[in-house]
């Protein structure tokens, strides 16, 4: 059975929210910043509600928590927009953030900022990848302000996608992964 959208959120707050996820790749060092706030979009609440602030962010989150917003509320509100782009991402963005937290299979990418911009209209620097699945969660770097990483550079999750049949990789560079751990933020 699928998971509902507060279980969805609720395991991306208690696994992902409250960590650093830092990766040590032959590019570098990459800390992601899995912010609460980012979670709506990611599970692309925007696209039912377009134009509405009541639905992104931390409003949305609020909307999540208390259970008034669901995956059957969205489809209820805008059938057509939640076909088209929160129905697929609901049966894999609950699994993909287990196989992110597990390590299962899991890749990351450098993407062609301009030549992904012009193929997808997405924008982002990075990419976590299941190239099993083909699924992506498209990351970009930001500057946030968290107690001693105060102007640190962090990769903030942008969007998800699910692209059956499609590949990113040839706009990209896989880099190899040594190391990853999780580093509690407060």
């Amino acid at each position: 059975m699928d998971k509902t959208l507060f279980e969805t959120f609720d395991y991306y707050e208690k696994n992902l929210s409250r960590y650093f996820f830092v990766f040590y790749t032959e590019a570098g060092t990459m800390k992601i910043d899995f912010d609460q706030k980012c979670f709506p979009h990611l599970a692309g609440i925007h696209h039912v509600f377009p134009n509405s602030d009541e639905f992104t962010g931390e409003a949305a989150v609020k909307k999540i928590v208390s259970k008034c917003l669901t995956y059957e509320s969205m489809e209820a509100e805008n059938e057509q927009a939640f076909r088209e782009f929160v129905h697929e991402k609901q049966k894999y963005l609950y699994k993909f953030f287990k196989a992110l937290i597990n390590s299962e299979n899991v890749s990351i990418v450098k993407l062609d900022k301009e030549s992904l911009k012009k193929k997808t209209k997405i924008n982002a620097d990075y990419g976590l990848y299941l190239p099993n699945q083909n699924i992506w969660l498209f990351l970009c770097l930001v500057k946030t302000g968290h107690g001693d990483d105060a102007n640190t550079e962090f990769l903030r999750p942008m969007s998800f996608v699910v692209r059956k049949g499609e590949t990113f990789l040839t706009l990209s560079e896989k880099l190899h992964i040594f190391f990853k751990e999780k580093v509690l933020k407060y």
